[in-house]
């Protein structure tokens, strides 16, 4: 999968367009691997060599997802870096006083994380503006 880079956000058209942009770097998660069903109180030993079978394959597809799932984790993780270094430094965060920029991000990020980067832009711009 192909890195996201800082001035791979600069060529769009608007903010909107270059955090949606941003997101086609991003990895799929890994599909769930669903435990095998329970053996049975009652069970021969045909069912239990089976489930012990089942179990076995079980694990094995578990760490291939664990290990999937870390790898797209620190991947994502390493975009988000990129898109949130992008936004602080179009939305002029990196302009104020450094003793501020903190306490602003965060606040920024509380009021809109839960729509978005967008969200998140939008609050980080107005915040700064109160610097101007």
């Amino acid at each position: 999968m192909k890195q996201l880079k800082l001035e791979d956000l600069d060529y769009t058209e608007s903010i909107y367009e270059a955090l949606e942009h941003a997101k086609e770097f991003r990895m799929e998660y890994p599909e769930y691997v669903p435990m095998p069903k329970k053996l049975p109180n009652k069970h021969t030993a045909q069912e239990a060599l089976e489930y012990a079978n089942n179990l076995s394959e079980y694990e094995k597809l578990k760490k291939d997802e664990d290990d999937a799932y870390a790898k797209a984790n620190v991947h994502n993780n390493a975009v988000d870096e990129i898109i949130e270094q992008w936004m602080k430094e179009k939305s002029g965060l990196n302009d104020i006083p450094e003793q501020y920029r903190a306490k602003v991000y965060s606040l920024a990020y509380q009021n809109g994380h839960s729509s978005g980067y967008s969200e998140i832009f939008g609050q980080l711009t107005e915040l700064v503006d109160i610097f101007k």
